[in-house]
């Protein structure tokens, strides 16, 4: 489970730095919407980090090698789209830090520093695996990867003493 846990981090990587200032009871909570429309938003930065710095321990057919602008350029469009829908889990995950700050000033913010906290705790043999994961997931619509990281990420911190940056909020009926 810890293996899920790290390798979820990496793939949405930033959204814990902002909300790892707050005390485990004020995690935010999230739609599921809304976390995944934010994971949607910050794997274009996520897979191009992790693909840069895997990339002299990958062979060249790797897919976060030959593969990864094609995937980045996928992900940065629906991550485009998605923005919209992810604004209000930044404020949420901001709180009082980002309050009255205009989302559309904070993207480049986070995108700028999401590749090194990213890749700063990842290990060159993380990488084949992670490579294998990405491969996996290419295939596959953004929104479906989006929903299965959230929810890998929220089952891998379950099970540990790492916490998620957010919850997801309960649903009623």
């Amino acid at each position: 489970m810890k293996r899920l846990t790290t390798l979820a981090a990496l793939w949405i990587g930033a959204t814990a730095t902002v909300a790892a200032q707050a005390a485990p009871t004020d995690l935010p909570c999230l739609t599921e919407q809304e976390g995944q429309s934010l994971v949607r938003v910050v794997l274009p930065d996520v897979l191009d980090a992790v693909g840069k710095a895997c990339a002299s321990t990958l062979p060249p057919t790797a897919t976060l090698r030959a593969g990864l602008p094609a995937l980045v350029a996928r992900y940065r469009m629906d991550g485009d789209s998605a923005w919209n829908a992810a604004k209000p889990a930044i404020g949420k995950l901001g709180g009082e830090q980002l309050r009255g700050m205009d989302p559309d000033v904070i993207r480049p913010l986070v995108s700028s520093l999401l590749g090194p906290l990213v890749v700063k705790d990842l290990k060159p043999g993380d990488c084949p695996r992670i490579d294998r994961i990405t491969g996996l997931l290419a295939p596959l619509p953004v929104a479906n990867t989006a929903a299965l990281v959230v929810q890998l990420f929220l089952l891998g911190s379950d099970s540990s003493k790492k916490r998620a940056p957010f919850t997801i909020c309960p649903t009623h009926g």
